[in-house]
């Protein structure tokens, strides 16, 4: 932590946060409240483009500082160097002005949230700052008064840094965000640095991140934000940094899954609330942080959660124990956990780059794997225990032995960041699913096999071998699942029924069923006859 007060130098020039009172003759109750909420919510982004973001989470850290997450544009953050450092400055009431170190940020170490121009960082205080509410867009109107923050960019006319808060109005919620997620269109007066700003209601509630402005033809304002329906789901601001332990791998961890209830299926002297309380998944553990991934061992006894805190945590399948302490090691967020066919270990990966390798009483087993240059999205042990493989931002896959040794090169081909990895039942291929849209099949050495598999219009998020190893499942953001054959031809039509991103994605033991999670809080069971859920 580095504490300042704003005369200090940046970039050689003096800056001084000032917030900007509002233009307006007369201002109500209400603007001044929303005003003093933007304040208290509203960063500076200290990166070579300037921008702004917006506090959403706070935790506390194990020694005793405050972890704070912050939510941005994308394409503010987006060009970042890992070796360089970067700040934000945040500003609590009308003073104790503080300038804070931005962790592990680089061009993709900034956690982009899928496709969306959406990014989140994180830094730690000894003070308690507030955190936005999450609002409901869905609740907003055309016409509806609407209020936006954020700090322009300092230029050599004006160098100072001050927060630019105004007012207006929604014009329209597009019936489709497109692939950036832009859908809330508003006629504020807005400048660059703005962006990744606060978009706030009439209550100061969060309801979309400020994305990009442009003047019409008839020079009238008008602006893009992200809207929090689509992003807020796998947000939980504030003190309460819990999320239910999955009860199966197959389920994302980005998301609680709301299991729906089929009241056929209920007993005749069951009422509907009884029902419901019997349809709820039991909360296994409360924790002081978010559960980004999660795996049963092999004999079903065990479940390891990796924690956005860069712990790991072991579980008693049956009675919800914990077994041990968290095991430590990591350095920041845990994207993905694996157990060894025999249940013996557990492989671990995350925003730090490095891939570790853990007993179960937390013991890290050698050294941390390196060779990755950005964040390690998955991890898989093939069917003999022997070798691991990962998938990374970085656009690459890697094989690794057991002591943290690279088994020849990194695998190359994919244009975009590696989102899922799985081996095939005999262990002699592997699968890949990217950003770029494609699926890739690779033999142990690392060469392709094939053509890519191309089809979806979005990311593949999750891929899966059948358990006879002929057929491939895989999970898009396009909102569908597709079966293929190892020559990368589709087998049939996409399986068309969810309502938002897919996540996840697992063949039944047999191999005549799929189950899929999916971004629109459902799983869905999917016959593969008559391909419906």
């Amino acid at each position: 932590m580095n504490a300042f007060r704003l005369g200090a130098s940046v970039s050689g020039v003096a800056a001084v946060v000032i917030f900007a009172q509002p233009v307006y003759a007369q201002i109500s109750a209400e603007q001044r409240r929303v005003e003093e909420i933007a304040k208290e919510v509203t960063v500076y982004l200290e990166v070579p483009n300037s921008g702004s973001g917006v506090l959403i989470k706070r935790v506390r850290g194990n020694n005793g500082d405050y972890v704070y997450t912050v939510l941005t544009a994308y394409h503010v953050v987006q060009k970042l160097v890992y070796e360089e450092e970067y700040y934000l400055t945040v500003q609590k009431g009308n003073r104790n002005e503080r300038k804070y170190r931005l962790k592990n940020i680089s061009t993709n170490l900034m956690r982009r949230l899928g496709n969306l121009d959406l990014a989140i960082a994180q830094f730690t205080s000894n003070e308690r700052y507030e955190v936005a509410a999450i609002g409901d867009s869905k609740k907003l109107n055309p016409n509806e008064a609407i209020y936006v923050a954020g700090f322009p960019k300092p230029s050599e006319k004006i160098p100072e840094i001050y927060l630019r808060f105004r007012i207006g109005s929604v014009d329209t919620m597009l019936s489709q965000p497109n692939m950036q997620g832009y859908q809330l269109v508003y006629d504020n007066s807005t400048i660059k640095g703005m962006s990744g700003g606060a978009v706030l209601n009439k209550n100061g509630a969060l309801v979309a991140i400020h994305g990009e402005g442009e003047t019409t033809d008839n020079g009238k304002q008008r602006n893009l934000g992200i809207p929090t329906a689509l992003f807020r789901d796998q947000l939980d601001n504030g003190d309460r940094q819990t999320q239910t332990v999955s009860v199966a791998r197959i389920v994302s961890p980005q998301k609680p899954i709301r299991r729906v209830i089929d009241q056929s299926k209920t007993s005749a002297n069951e009422s509907d609330s009884a029902a419901k309380d019997r349809a709820k998944p039991r909360i296994f553990a409360r924790l002081g942080s978010v559960i980004d991934s999660n795996a049963f061992s092999p004999d079903g006894r065990k479940i390891v959660a990796g924690l956005t805190d860069g712990t790991l945590r072991l579980f008693d399948a049956i009675s919800g124990n914990p077994i041990g302490d968290p095991f430590q090691g990591h350095e920041d967020w845990i994207y993905s956990v694996a157990f060894s066919a025999d249940g013996k270990a557990i492989v671990s990966s995350g925003l730090d780059k490095t891939l570790r390798l853990w007993d179960l009483q937390g013991n890290q087993i050698g050294a941390p794997f390196r060779g990755h240059e950005n964040a390690v999205n998955s991890v898989a042990f093939s069917p003999d225990g022997k070798t691991m493989v990962s998938g990374s931002d970085d656009k690459t896959l890697r094989l690794w032995d057991l002591q943290g040794n690279q088994i020849g090169a990194p695998f190359r081909g994919h244009e975009n960041a590696v989102w899922s990895v799985a081996f095939s039942p005999d262990g002699k291929a592997i699968v890949s699913g990217s950003a770029d849209k494609t699926l890739r099949l690779w033999d142990l050495q690392g060469n392709q096999i094939g053509v890519p598999f191309r089809g979806h219009k979005d990311l593949v998020r999750s891929v899966a071998f059948s358990p006879d190893g002929k057929a491939i499942v895989s999970g898009s953001f396009d909102k569908t699942l597709r079966l293929w054959d190892l020559q990368g031809n589709q087998i049939g039509a996409p399986f068309r029924g969810h309502e938002d991103w897919v996540l996840s994605v697992a063949f039944s033991p047999d191999g005549k069923a799929i189950v899929s999670g999916s971004f629109d809080k459902t799983l869905r069971l999917w016959d593969l006859l008559r391909r419906e859920p």
